[in-house]
């Protein structure tokens, strides 16, 4: 990425404003790591500056949201401020979010990324919460979430604390020799647990279906990223089973399978 911040470098420090367990504080991490490329999110390998365990900062920065790139509305910094002072004051945009403001709307398209960012992240606070008892399990451990203090902009991104899982390889890179039925099992178990308990991950793609591999082959099977998912509001029991099967996240898991051991035998 051509336009990869120093911050986010290797050895970098950044200030975190902490939510966790609903107590408050600041902290510094060192990044470690930062994989790439970027999504609708960040995600960074870090630790705390003063010593602790590596975790997973992700951050939810719309300055690199992919769909800049893809779309040609790179970042504006005088637009950002623009649409910080617009909701500061309260004053309405020209359009209404999710929809897309016109091209020419520069501070329209920075107000749409700022939308999106918070979107994403409201969407994994609101999994995670639901999927408690799946944590450290078929899904990362939550530690909780924060702020990202980014001096000289009017914002300070979004962030969540993660667990790092290492030895980690996504379904699309990993030796389907190793996938035993009992993983397979263990991952259609907790994809079967998102709707009970409240949850549509809606994007089961090769990369958010994640393998720990050890020397005695894989030993986790876990179900990654909720930016995109479906959490259950006040709807009634029949609705929400309507919902689940429609979206259907079993089948899409059992789909992704059956492709990669078609393709990689």
């Amino acid at each position: 990425m051509n336009n990869f911040p120093s911050y986010y470098q290797k050895g970098s420090l950044l200030s975190v404003r902490t939510i966790t367990s609903g107590s408050v504080a600041d902290m510094s991490f060192k990044v470690v790591s930062a994989f790439t490329p970027f999504m609708m999110s960040q995600v960074l390998v870090v630790e705390p500056d003063s010593g602790g365990s590596t975790i997973v900062l992700k951050v939810f920065n719309p300055r690199f949201i992919s769909h800049r790139f893809q779309s040609k509305h790179p970042w504006d910094p005088a637009a950002e401020v623009e649409a910080a002072q617009q909701r500061l004051h309260n004053t309405p945009f020209d359009f209404e979010f999710p929809h897309w403001p016109v091209r020419e709307d520069r501070v329209g398209w920075e107000e749409w990324y700022f939308r999106q960012a918070k979107f994403s992240f409201s969407n994994e606070v609101a999994a995670y919460s639901r999927l408690r008892a799946l944590q450290g399990g078929g899904v990362p451990k939550c530690f909780g979430w924060g702020t990202l203090n980014l001096p000289g902009r009017p914002i300070s991104p979004d962030v969540l604390f993660l667990e790092y899982l290492n030895d980690a390889h996504s379904l699309k890179d990993v030796e389907t020799k190793l996938i035993t039925e009992p993983i397979v099992r263990a991952l259609k178990e907790t994809v079967s647990a998102f709707g009970r308990l409240g949850v549509i991950h809606c994007d089961l793609n090769y990369g958010n279906i994640v393998f720990l591999v050890g020397c005695g082959g894989i030993y986790r099977a876990v179900i990654i990223d909720f930016g995109s998912s479906c959490v259950r509001d006040d709807e009634l029991d029949e609705e929400w089973d309507t919902i689940v099967e429609e979206q259907s996240d079993v089948v899409y898991l059992e789909k992704r399978l059956a492709s990669a051991f078609k393709e990689r035998p």
